[in-house]
């Protein structure tokens, strides 16, 4: 088994997670940052630097399970399972709630498929007899 393209597919999805929560966080609070470092003050350094803190840490717990996900070859569901993780790490209320419904769906979808397959096999059971 080849570890390399593993390493780089979480590489990769290490980024995008990076890049988003990145984005997110910086553009929503980047004037309230900018604003004292402007005058002078460290206390626009020390916001920032809390900042990239905490983008850090989100980055690292919103591609925890997409990691997972990708580990055992569910790309497609483990960028999808990113992107829920990244709306629910953005702590605004509407995120959240997309996130929710979001997740309300693939569950409901995951329930339909296995629905669909055990009716599917149902029917090619009875068909055979």
């Amino acid at each position: 088994m080849k570890v390399w393209p593993k390493i780089k597919n979480l590489a990769l999805m290490l980024l995008v997670s990076l890049v988003l929560n990145a984005l997110a966080r910086l553009y929503l609070r980047l004037t309230f940052i900018l604003t004292p470092i402007d005058t002078g003050t460290s206390l626009g350094r020390n916001m920032l630097l809390h900042q990239m803190q905490e983008i850090l840490g989100i980055t690292l717990a919103s591609a925890l399970i997409p990691a997972l996900l990708l580990l055992f070859n569910y790309r497609l569901t483990a960028y999808g399972a990113l992107i829920i993780g990244f709306l629910f790490c953005l702590q605004l209320p509407q995120a959240v709630a997309l996130g929710q419904l979001l997740t309300l769906f693939w569950i409901l979808m995951v329930i339909i498929w296995l629905a669909w397959n055990k009716l599917r096999g149902l029917y090619h059971y009875y068909r055979a007899k």
